[in-house]
């Protein structure tokens, strides 16, 4: 297997240029990145078929939308200096148990949306978290989530083996935000509930 380790401030060089790459049983390593942008390039172009993509040790601010958008071999996302987590950024990464991402503040809609191995969710500073984000994420057991505000419609839908939930700052809970899920404990410590809808 070769490798390729890329170094630039965004992916537009890369994304250009991975084309020539053709379609192989490649390892590709990101480094120095401050922005991870859309790969659908590398996406339809097969490179991801049979590959790792090594992300760690990185310097990257935002997960742009769609950054990994149905990566079918990903396991593990670490970004530790991130900020936002994009739209559909992890969308049906089936093979996805951990995304360690510490510093996000954001995480767009449907974020991690059929990630059917992800296990947890550790976002102590995230305060925004988009509609369905954690949709049919079956085996997520574990949530924590101290700052969120706002829980929106089909958040933790479909998500089974959740069955406990503490979300002391939530002011609001969207339509079907837990439908079908595992959930028989949740506590909300927030004095002004404005709404369940």
């Amino acid at each position: 297997m070769s490798e390729y380790l890329i170094k630039s401030e965004t992916l537009t060089e890369f994304a250009d240029n991975i084309r020539s790459l053709g379609r192989l049983n490649t390892a590709l390593k990101f480094s120095d990145m401050n922005t991870i942008i859309r790969n659908t390039v590398i996406y339809e172009d097969g490179i991801v078929d049979g590959s790792t993509i090594d992300i760690s040790n990185n310097r990257i601010l935002n997960v742009r939308d769609y950054a990994f958008y149905k990566h079918p071999t990903l396991t593990d996302a670490s970004f530790s200096s991130a900020t936002n987590i994009g739209n559909y950024s992890f969308y049906k990464c089936p093979a996805l148990t951990s995304a360690n991402i510490p510093l996000t503040t954001d995480i767009g809609i449907f974020a991690f949306r059929g990630c059917s191995s992800l296990t947890s969710a550790n976002y102590s500073h995230a305060v925004t978290i988009g509609q369905g984000a954690f949709d049919e994420c079956l085996n997520l057991s574990y949530v924590n989530l101290p700052l969120l505000k706002t829980v929106n419609p089909l958040t933790f839908r479909k998500c089974k083996t959740l069955t406990t939930l503490d979300l002391p700052a939530v002011t609001s809970i969207g339509t079907q935000a837990f439908y079908d899920s595992g959930l028989t404990s949740l506590t909300l410590r927030s004095n002004t509930i404005v709404a369940i809808e």
